[in-house]
């Protein structure tokens, strides 16, 4: 991975740590979970918390990543609103889902 990515991955989950429930600790629930969803080509990377959900790439729109993985995912676990998207790099099989993705599914912001 390049360097800046390294540093931007880092910086998203620790925004979404820091946002987290701190008490859920304590219940023993998990302060974050981290879901990496088979998307064939590309990559696609789910970080949740209590209050936050961020998507990391979404995988190639040719490929229907979206359509065929992360949308029945998100749809199954109640996930009705993305609070931040990420796109690493700009190539297809890793931003070319979220074409699909935001038809579907309310997305807060994108990184």
């Amino acid at each position: 991975m390049k360097e800046t990515l390294k540093k931007g991955l880092f910086l998203v989950l620790f925004a979404v740590f820091l946002f987290s429930d701190f008490l859920s600790f304590a219940e023993g629930k998990p302060l974050l979970r981290v879901t990496f969803l088979n998307i064939g080509q590309g990559d696609a990377a789910l970080v949740r918390s209590d209050e936050k959900t961020v998507l990391i790439d979404s995988g190639d729109d040719r490929a229907n990543s979206s359509k065929g993985v992360i949308i029945p995912y998100c749809k199954k676990n109640g996930i009705e609103k993305i609070d931040t998207c990420v796109i690493s790099h700009p190539h297809r099989d890793h931003f070319g889902g979220f074409l699909e993705l935001i038809q579907e599914i309310p997305v807060g912001e994108f990184l």
